[in-house]
């Protein structure tokens, strides 16, 4: 139970997501919004756009960040011409980062309050966002 308690803290301070840059690189920070665990495209808008851009070459954030995000229009490229969908989908979820990504796990998970399926959905938000990130591909 300790645990949970200790994800429900660590899920209300990570709520705050880089959204909105102005030009003079910093950051605007809101909560997280609840979008459709099954769109892969509005999820991407709302999650990863700011730091990643719109096309997946950089967005607004990237300038305010210590180290820039990936270029997640080669991926492919950089796997021998095949989409890492796996791969994707771990960066996506996994508990801990060692760059400046946000934690999207336990973000997603706090999302389901409540919610029995809370993991599963959880799960499909990654996989959702994965194969998005594959049309992203050039």
């Amino acid at each position: 139970m300790k645990w949970r308690n200790a994800l429900i803290i660590v899920a209300v301070i990570l709520l705050m997501v880089p959204v909105v840059f102005s030009q003079n690189s910093s950051v605007k920070q809101v909560p997280i919004k609840n979008v459709p665990a099954a769109d892969g495209q509005q999820m991407y808008a709302a999650y990863c756009a700011s730091c990643h851009g719109a096309d997946g070459r950089g967005g607004p954030a990237a300038l305010s960040l210590r180290r820039a995000p990936a270029d997640l229009t080669q991926l492919s490229r950089q796997n021998q011409g095949r989409y890492p969908s796996l791969r994707v989908q771990q960066t996506i979820l996994a508990s801990t980062h060692s760059s400046e990504m946000p934690q999207w796990r336990g973000l997603f998970y706090s999302l389901c309050p409540g919610n029995r399926m809370a993991e599963a959905e959880t799960m499909a938000r990654g996989v959702n966002l994965a194969r998005y990130v594959e049309t992203l591909q050039r």
